[in-house]
């Protein structure tokens, strides 16, 4: 297994072209409130997003979306890939992938082992799991990108499918968290940003090439 990188939360053609240069495999664009980042499908469409990112994969990522802005969300970036990071059940995750053909990343908030043991009830449905670290309890919180690490030893107990491992990570971090998890995709965001929504191409390279070496003597 090669890890793949995915640059999330990219709101700018300069922003896609970061990504592209750094070498990352994917990009992710937040359609959902009330992240920073939030990009609507006419801005991205009306800035050929799609063509900009042809070349690497397009990731649509939504929390608790209708049927109808997904569509039109992942229209406007030709997103390979859908990303639910909400309260969606089982039979959504099932309802969205047959309606959209695309594969199915689904999100979890870990904090402890059951939260990781519940997430298991998805394994028949959803393509990849996404663990990331738990938002605060409440109405209109933001779902990702929140700069928070969680504990990843929990993950040594995961018995389900591949994983993408977000929340918190940074060229600081980075190491640790390879170390202790066996994450396919490593999925960063706020680690590679000045301030939220403003990406630093240093940043985001360093994070890369870190990821990179990390992984390397992980499999030495």
């Amino acid at each position: 297994m090669t890890i793949k990188i995915k640059i999330c939360g990219l709101s700018s053609q300069e922003q896609i072209e970061m990504v592209r240069v750094s070498g990352a495999e994917m990009c992710g664009f937040i359609f959902a409130d009330p992240s920073p980042r939030r990009i609507e499908p006419e801005y991205a469409e009306r800035n050929f997003f799609s063509k900009a990112a042809s070349d690497i994969e397009r990731v649509a990522v939504f929390v608790d979306a209708d049927s109808n802005y997904i569509e039109r969300c992942v229209a406007s970036v030709k997103a390979n890939l859908i990303q639910l990071h909400g309260d969606e059940t089982i039979d959504r995750c099932v309802e969205i992938k047959n309606s959209f053909g695309l594969p199915i990343i689904k999100a979890f908030g870990i904090s402890n082992e059951l939260d990781l043991a519940s997430s298991e009830r998805y394994c028949d449905v959803v393509d990849y799991f996404l663990f990331d670290a738990k938002p605060d309890i409440g109405l209109n919180k933001q779902r990702g990108g929140l700069n928070k690490t969680f504990d990843w030893s929990i993950l040594e107990n995961w018995k389900g499918g591949d994983y993408y491992l977000s929340g918190g990570l940074n060229e600081d971090n980075i190491n640790d968290a390879i170390k202790f998890s066996s994450a396919s995709v490593i999925d960063v965001s706020s680690g590679v940003e000045n301030e939220p929504g403003s990406k630093d191409k240093e940043k985001i390279n360093n994070f890369v090439k870190i990821t990179r070496m990390a992984y390397e003597r992980k499999n030495d």
